[in-house]
């Protein structure tokens, strides 16, 4: 039986310079664990899998952290807050997409102090990786949630290759579709669409949560380019979505949900 009352002791350390972090980072090597939100980290601890001898928390070096806008767009630093990506007027005014994916994470709570790096770079949440078991991700030989067996309903419908767990991160799709790039989104799609007089001028649509990384839906945004948005358009995006999805045992109901999801991207970009 494992006691998960309390995590394993660890030494603590706290820079406020860029230099020092990495330093460190550099003095610990594989023992050492940068955290900055510390909501996945923490989680890792507790459940005793990662048991790292330093923990070097970045939450206070201020140069990784603002919004700052430029002539080529705007710079988001890694320890910029959720929440103040979704308040921020700049990313409201001219990448909603991104203030929308970004309000739509976990909790207040957790928006307040999840930061746009942690939420991109965050591990896997496969239950068998998560429990530290020998699989694929973990430098194993196989992969338990894909088996007759397996409990698969939160993983890939495509690209799966050995892995079959996800991207988890509910604002890479948004970053995706803009060019850059406590309930998880089972499927989530990010779409920035021009329209010019009522149809389709250009289009960049992504999905997470049905592949390793979030995936690019380029055959949608070629179905409807220079269509009318309409109901029928919206329709025929859903369906392409999801062509060649290889559903595992116990997550087939992503199909329908990713297609859905597509179509209503498509017609809401009315």
């Amino acid at each position: 039986m494992i006691v998960k009352d309390m995590m394993p002791g660890f030494e603590l350390y706290q820079p406020t310079q860029l230099n020092d972090a990495l330093a460190l980072l550099d003095r610990y090597g594989k023992d050492g664990w940068k955290m900055a939100g510390g909501n996945d980290s923490l989680s890792w601890f507790k459940e005793r899998v990662k048991r790292p001898k330093a923990v070097i928390d970045i939450s206070g070096i201020a140069v990784l952290k603002g919004i700052r806008e430029t002539p080529d767009g705007v710079e988001i630093g890694s320890l910029t807050t959720l929440t103040e990506i979704e308040r921020n007027p700049v990313i409201r005014a001219k990448y909603r997409v991104l203030a929308d994916a970004a309000r739509r994470v976990a909790s207040p709570q957790i928006r307040n102090t999840g930061t746009i790096g942690g939420n991109l770079a965050q591990d896997a949440r496969c239950w068998y990786y998560r429990y530290g078991l020998p699989c694929y991700r973990a430098g194993g030989n196989t992969c338990f949630a894909d088996t007759p067996e397996g409990v698969n309903r939160e993983h890939a419908l495509f690209d799966a290759d050995r892995c079959v767990a996800v991207s988890p991160s509910d604002t890479a799709p948004a970053l995706v579709a803009l060019d850059d790039a406590w309930d998880f989104a089972l499927v989530n799609v990010a779409a920035a669409i021009v329209v010019n007089n009522g149809v389709v001028a250009r289009s960049r649509i992504a999905c997470g949560g049905v592949s390793a990384v979030p995936r690019r839906l380029t055959v949608v945004e070629e179905v409807i380019q220079g269509k009318p948005v309409e109901e029928a358009t919206a329709k025929l995006a859903g369906q392409s979505a999801v062509r060649g999805a290889r559903p595992l045992n116990y997550n087939q109901f992503k199909i329908p949900l990713m297609a859905n999801l597509v179509t209503r991207a498509v017609r809401d970009a009315a």
